[in-house]
């Protein structure tokens, strides 16, 4: 049923709130989609998108980053390293994420 299919969205964003409604157009269009686990994925994402760039890990971030954000990384990766400069870094956690907008583009 209709209720069924949007539990998990309606008991994430309001109902007929643009979220709601943004989640909505996602999940008629993929109907694995479920917005926890969107958001449990970009956390880990993010988090390995942070130590990569520390470590200058280029493959990481190039299967992770769209070309544009992949590219300033990598520039900045490259300007670090031209000055010999490292980055120590350990990841802590993320205290909170959420989807705060949706939308389906090129549907």
């Amino acid at each position: 049923s209709s209720a069924e299919t949007y539990a998990a969205i309606d008991a994430f964003a309001k109902p007929d709130t643009d979220l709601n409604k943004g989640l909505r157009t996602i999940k008629d269009n993929d109907p694995s989609f479920e917005p926890k686990t969107f958001v449990d994925g970009a956390k880990m994402a993010y988090e390995m998108i942070v130590m990569a760039y520390a470590d200058g890990d280029r493959k990481t971030l190039k299967n992770l980053l769209s070309r544009e954000v992949y590219d300033g990384f990598v520039a900045a990766i490259g300007e670090r390293e031209a000055k010999s400069e490292k980055i120590q870094s350990s990841f802590v956690g993320i205290d909170k994420a959420d989807i705060v907008a949706a939308e389906m583009k090129g549907s």
